[in-house]
């Protein structure tokens, strides 16, 4: 039982205040690391690129 709803808390996004609960420090950290990563790789239009995904999929995600 307890597996089939955490499952569904994952493929489906929580609605509500749930979502804002998590959200803002889970952008910060996505954006961060994302951020490091690309710095390692340090190629300007790939990362230009990559960067612009990665912010579709964090507006996505709200």
């Amino acid at each position: 039982m307890m597996r089939i709803r955490s499952s569904n808390v994952f493929t489906r996004p929580p609605q509500g205040s749930g979502n804002s609960l998590h959200s803002p420090t889970g952008k910060v950290h996505l954006k961060m690391s994302f951020y490091n990563y690309m710095l390692k790789i340090q190629c300007p239009p790939e990362t230009e690129k990559a960067m612009g995904m990665t912010n579709q999929m964090i507006n996505l995600a709200d």
